[in-house]
């Protein structure tokens, strides 16, 4: 066992300014000077040490990798906070401790520099500023700066993105760095040791340098010190529109509105209850139906009136649920670290972790042989009682142990001050991980994260409550996996009691919960588009409402980048076809739950065109959640079909053979079925609802099988003038984004109360499926109304052809036409066409005449015509002009 670390202590030693030599070793450094470095940086492995300011590359074991400049963007560069430090305390004048933000990492910088350099016109307001960002970031570490007249406020930004490594105001010596190199002093302003999340804060700050245009970002609150409060978009959305919130239906449908500047208020004040993210706000009541859909007054569109009003009525927000905010902070007030004073204070089950891993040490300690002089310092993380039973438990194995240990014990006598690091990190550990295990916490905790439904296919199942953000996949377990896959989660149970102590009894945290009425718990997850509740009570219990909304939120405006996709590409310009697409989306947005009967192939033999655009689009608007894209048939119709369950969009990409007929099936089936049965591995069959829109896209010239009759598929040739054109699809790709939200709003208002989507439209491309499908006889009949020829015999009557059946028979075998592995019967593969067939007399090569089987065949155009009307195919293009006739072989 390594030698027990007994650091200096830090809290004795006051925050002092840097020394020009650093003569001290990392240690003292790391407890002195650096002391009130977080430990949220000090873990962060993007550490460097600088030379004036130019950062330099430092070695696993503390030293300076030459003096030429390193690169701090690259993290090969970087080492850990104990390295750097090292090389600190090794350097000569000028070695400083470096680090950088940004790269691995989500840590900021607002920079305030000194106002004497701020020119005298600009002083005041900067003064003002830099007090309003003092105010706002009182809640984050804070360092002087190596000037010592300027601060450096150090926190993260997780969600505050920025296209350069920082940013300027241009006239307050204010700067914002994020991708940028920091020299850290440790001078540390009092009162700031954590790092807090100052997102809001930043893109408040960086919203103000950039001057952006209207709606005017709001001045800084004009309480004291704004308490910010920090939530995610989908949170904030769904705490304005809950069921049980008096505004919600108001949010949710834009319905249900008697004063609309009084509901605006009220959801601006219960936003900023929950978030202090002034744009992220702003985003979502602008996009909410309670300002897209409500009723338009006065001339103003609701919109604009947000704008309007949005610079005064934010504030006021912020000021009205400011005592909200700090109450709701106060409870979860980060605190200092714990040290050795703290323990007595802290709960039984603290004090008893930290007493048992103490004598653990100790006794790992005898046995490696440590001295008195190491060991001492633990004894002070005993209470007596429990040293008196250490001692007489180790006096009945060796004397040596009882001796060492009563020389430690009154070596802890006069040592008074030396604490053991290792024992006050673990004792912060345990701080953490009793509310962890604290059963109200723990349950808290599963029931936000996973659920139970109690019969998904025959049995209980524990499933994780979220999508995969790519491919819309829910992970579940069986409740015995799933108490397997946890089985490092805690939970106290009580405490066991004996005559010497208690002794706290943890189980496993996931068997309780599975186990107990306080799961969250359902009969069954179902799709269910009337509403985003997420629980709906039915007579045999509550039902889990997957269903959350589109990933979109409408937004009134232009979206012309799309239409010219939709009507000018995947139409090519046909007005019918574009009306049809466009209905049917706003079908499946409006109306999911009616499943359309019909799907739809975009087909184009070049690359390139646009196809696999479109989808992204849809699957953007919808949400991945409701779309699953598969190049493997297999995986949504074949045995495991369960990844097409409860989905709305399902693209088949190159993925249908169009000659397997199996499969082929399988895929009308989810066209047409309202039930379908899904069978996920391990588990036994589901029937469910289906509520898929099926999308066939391929670049080859067959797409599907289409049989003439066939009602169910809406073929679209995509056109090729865009085709691999990157000054085309490099500005769109960057244009269609903006346009999403827009594009959602006229799916959502667009009136579709006579469409029917089994109505079909006629296209091109849809007869050229047809006739690519044709099989069998019909397949040789096309060739040979492609080919135009006819047996040298054939003999023509005046108004149509004689053909002998045998000289078909001979022309099949000539040139090897078969159906399996017989030659076809020349009857069957004319009989779409044949005028008849009979018994006639015939003159062949001068001889007398014969009596043979013929057939009567029309001329060619005639003939044609008639295979075209029997396939249901309104045109083709022969390739040979309009006007042809049979010429003889």
């Amino acid at each position: 066992m390594a030698k027990l670390t007994t650091p200096f202590d830090a809290a004795a030693i006051a925050p002092r300014p840097l020394p020009e030599v650093s003569t001290d070793s990392p240690e003292t450094l790391g407890a002195t000077r650096y002391q009130h470095v977080p430990d949220a940086l000090r873990s962060a492995p993007s550490w460097m040490a600088s030379i004036n300011k130019v950062p330099h590359r430092v070695t696993r074991n503390g030293h300076l990798h030459g003096l030429a400049k390193a690169d701090p963007h690259d993290p090969a560069n970087h080492c850990s906070f104990e390295d750097a430090v090292a090389a600190v305390s090794r350097g000569n004048d000028g070695v400083e401790l470096f680090f950088v933000l940004g790269v691995g990492n989500s840590f900021v910088c607002v920079d305030l520099d000194d106002l004497d350099k701020v020119t005298p016109e600009h002083r005041a307001d900067a003064n003002e500023y830099q007090r309003q960002i003092k105010e706002r970031l009182a809640g984050t570490y804070c360092e002087v700066s190596r000037s010592g007249n300027g601060l450096h406020y150090i926190g993260v930004a997780p969600d505050v993105s920025h296209d350069k490594a920082y940013a300027k105001h241009p006239h307050f010596h204010v700067d914002l760095l994020f991708r940028h190199g920091l020299v850290l002093t440790g001078d540390h302003r009092e009162g700031t040791t954590e790092i807090a999340d100052i997102s809001s804060q930043t893109r408040t700050i960086l919203n103000s340098m950039t001057r952006r245009s209207p709606p005017e970002a709001a001045a800084l609150p004009s309480v004291d010190a704004l308490t910010p409060a920090h939530c995610d978009e989908a949170r904030l959305i769904s705490i304005l529109s809950a069921e049980r919130f008096k505004h919600g239906e108001a949010f949710r449908t834009g319905r249900s509105i008697n004063d609309w500047s009084g509901t605006f208020a009220a959801l601006l004040n219960t936003a900023a209850e929950f978030c202090t993210d002034e744009q992220l706000v702003l985003r979502v009541l602008s996009r909410s139906k309670f300002v897209q859909m409500a009723e338009d007054k006065g001339g103003e569109t609701r919109l604009a009136k947000v704008e309007r009003l949005w610079s005064s009525q934010w504030p006021k927000a912020l000021e009205r649920t400011e005592p909200t905010r700090r109450a709701n902070q106060t409870t979860a007030m980060p605190t200092k670290p714990l040290t050795l004073t703290d323990l007595w204070q802290q709960s039984p089950y603290v004090q008893f972790m930290v007493q048992d891993r103490a004598i653990n040490m100790i006794t790992e300690g005898l046995i490696a042989g440590l001295p008195a002089e190491d060991l001492a310092p633990l004894f002070r993380y005993l209470r007596p009682e429990k040293m008196n039973r250490l001692q007489d438990e180790l006096r009945r194995v060796d004397e040596v142990f009882a001796k060492t240990l009563t020389d430690a014990r009154v070596l802890t006598m006069s040592d008074t001050d030396t604490e053991v690091a290792d024992l006050n990190a673990y004792m912060n550990r345990c701080a953490v991980e009793e509310s962890k295990i604290n059963r109200k916490n723990r349950f808290k905790q599963y029931n936000r994260e996973y659920y139970i439904v109690e019969n998904y296919g025959g049995s209980a199942k524990v499933f994780r409550d979220e999508f995969h953000p790519e491919t819309g996949a829910q992970v579940l377990w069986s409740i015995n996996a799933f108490c397997e896959a946890k089985m490092n989660d805690k939970l106290l149970s009580g405490w066991e009691l004996s005559k010497e102590e208690k002794r706290p009894q943890l189980t496993s945290a996931a068997r309780a919960w599975v186990q107990s009425d306080s799961s969250r718990r359902y009969v069954a997850q179902e799709m269910h588009f009337e509403t985003t509740e997420r629980e709906i009570t039915v007579e045999t219990g509550r039902v889990l409402n997957l269903y959350r909304g589109w990933a979109t939120t409408p937004v009134a405006g232009d979206w012309s980048a799309i239409r010219y996709l939709i009507c000018h590409v995947l139409c090519s310009g046909d007005d019918v076809a574009s009306e049809y697409l466009l209905n049917y989306l706003a079908h499946m947005v409006q109306k999911p739950q009616q499943l359309p009967g019909a799907a739809i192939i975009l087909q184009s033999e070049e690359e390139g065109t646009g196809k696999t655009t479109f989808i992204d689009l849809l699957r953007r608007i919808l949400g991945t959640r409701y779309c699953v894209t598969t190049p493997d048939a297999e995986a949504l119709v074949g045995k495991h079909n369960d990844a097409a369950m409860n989905k709305v969009l399902l693209h088949f990409e190159e993925a249908v053979a169009p000659n397997d007929r199996v499969l082929e099936s399988k895929v009308k089936a989810l066209i047409t079925n309202e039930i379908l049965t899904y069978n996920p591995k391990h588990i036994a069959a589901i029937s469910a609802r289906n509520y898929a829109r099926v999308f066939l896209t391929s670049n080859a010239k067959q797409v599907a099988h289409l049989p003439r009759h066939d009602r169910r598929w809406f073929v679209l040739r995509v056109s090729p003038k865009h085709a691999n054109d990157p000054n085309f699809w490099g500005p769109f790709n960057d244009q269609y984004p903006q346009e999403i939200e827009a594009f959602m709003h006229a799916l959502q208002t667009r009136d579709i109360s006579g469409f029917n989507p089994k109505r079909v439209p006629y296209t091109e491309a849809k007869d050229a499926q047809k006739m690519e499908s044709v099989v069998g006889p019909e397949a040789i009949l096309r060739r040979f109304l492609e080919d135009g020829r006819l047996p040298v015999c054939s003999q023509f009557n005046g108004t149509h052809w004689l053909v002998r059946n045998t000289a078909l028979s001979d022309y099949f075998n000539k040139y090897n036409l078969k159906i399996g592995y017989k030659p076809p019967q020349p009857g069957k593969v004319f009989k779409p066409v044949a005028l008849g067939e009979s018994r006639q007399r015939i003159s062949v090569n001068g001889q007398s005449a014969q009596q043979f089987r013929v057939l009567h065949l029309p001329p060619l155009q005639d003939a044609r015509a008639a295979f075209l009307a029997h396939l249901n195919v309104e045109t083709y293009d022969w390739g040979d002009g309009s006007y042809s006739e049979w010429t003889l072989e």
